[in-house]
């Protein structure tokens, strides 16, 4: 896995490390991160159920709703 520190899901997960270092959505975006990574090389996901589920939330969130 190479990491773009410039790029910026990167900076936004630095800044929620600053915010939140114990929080979950840390840990949860930087799986999801392992896991876009794994998928885009090719390899297979350990759970892709839990990435799906993981992406829905995003998605949700980003367009102002509750996640289910």
């Amino acid at each position: 896995l190479e990491v773009n520190g410039s790029h910026p899901a990167i900076e936004a997960l630095r800044e929620l490390a600053a915010r939140d270092r114990e929080g979950t959505r840390l840990q949860e975006f930087a799986e999801m991160l392992v896991d876009q990574a794994l998928l885009a090389e090719g390899a297979p996901l350990k759970n892709p159920a839990r990435f799906a589920k993981r992406v829905a939330a995003v998605m949700a969130q980003a367009a102002g709703t509750p996640a289910v």
